[in-house]
């Protein structure tokens, strides 16, 4: 047995963990929430590390996170004194990082790497060539992501109540413009990622295992199901947007997961060519 196939192993169950405190995550409300949040978000950490590690190299995935967090942190920060370019909130939760959830910044960068990933599996962009790709790769990304934030803000904010729109929004809560902002967060983060890997001429995917390439996909499906299980699991006065968001979960997100599975399916039975440059 190869260390690859150790830190297969470890990966799997990195995942299958993800999967089990996203359940308890969502059922379990007494003194032990918090730290299930804290396993299931070192959880995340960890395997976007290691899958990280064999897909572009430690450094380069540090590069990712550290991207994603700062400019994330930086749009945060504007947004709260500002209200642009989200709108006026504020955040009742988390361990703070000068009224910035370090929580926060975890999400942001672990689906983040997760979303950049799945849009470039979908757009077959496992090597970055033409200039174009400085658009449609970060879009793919951006999309990806907004399609997490329709599903993921009104169950954090308007039912967990973990931040606060101070004026509400139409939709379940949550302003419009909220999602503008989210547009502009992500598509400036993954241009600066996509713009790295183009300059050094590096490609995203080294290895064509497709359980592999697969857990990325998994990863992003895990995400989606997080959204689903109030409606399957709670019973309470939020059962309309607990239906909303699973019904849009599965639609939505559902649609990248499925693209992007097809899409590896196809590109590896074609034995489409990813070689280490």
């Amino acid at each position: 047995m190869t260390t690859e196939d150790n830190f297969k192993k470890i990966r799997w169950f990195l995942l299958a963990l993800i999967f089990l405190f996203m359940v308890l995550d969502t059922t379990v409300k007494n003194e032990l929430s918090e730290s299930i949040s804290v396993a299931g978000a070192f959880c995340l950490v960890m395997f976007v590390l290691l899958h990280g590690k064999r897909l572009v190299g430690i450094k380069s995935t540090i590069f990712i996170l550290f991207t994603i967090s700062v400019v994330s942190y930086t749009y945060e920060k504007i947004g709260m004194i500002t209200g642009l370019p989200y709108g006026q909130y504020r955040y009742n939760f988390g361990h703070m990082l000068f009224e910035v959830p370090v929580e926060v910044l975890v999400a942001y960068s672990t689906v983040g790497y997760t979303s950049y990933v799945l849009g470039r599996i979908i757009l077959s962009r496992y090597r970055l060539e033409s200039k174009r790709d400085l658009l449609t790769v970060p879009l793919a990304g951006t999309f990806i992501m907004l399609s997490w934030d329709l599903c993921m803000d009104p169950l954090a904010s308007t039912v967990a109540g973990l931040w606060v729109w101070e004026t509400g929004g139409a939709y379940f809560g949550v302003p419009i413009t909220n999602f503008f902002g989210w547009a502009l967060n992500t598509f400036t983060f993954y241009f600066i990622v996509t713009a790295y890997f183009f300059r050094k001429g590096r490609i995203s995917f080294l290895s064509v295992e497709r359980s592999f390439l697969f857990e990325v996909v998994f990863m992003y499906l895990i995400v989606a199901f997080r959204h689903i299980l109030p409606a399957l699991l709670l019973s309470n006065g939020f059962q309309e947007v607990y239906q909303s968001v699973a019904i849009l979960s599965v639609i939505v997100m559902g649609s990248f997961i499925f693209l992007a599975s097809v899409r590896l399916i196809e590109d590896l039975e074609n034995h489409y060519k990813i070689v280490k440059s």
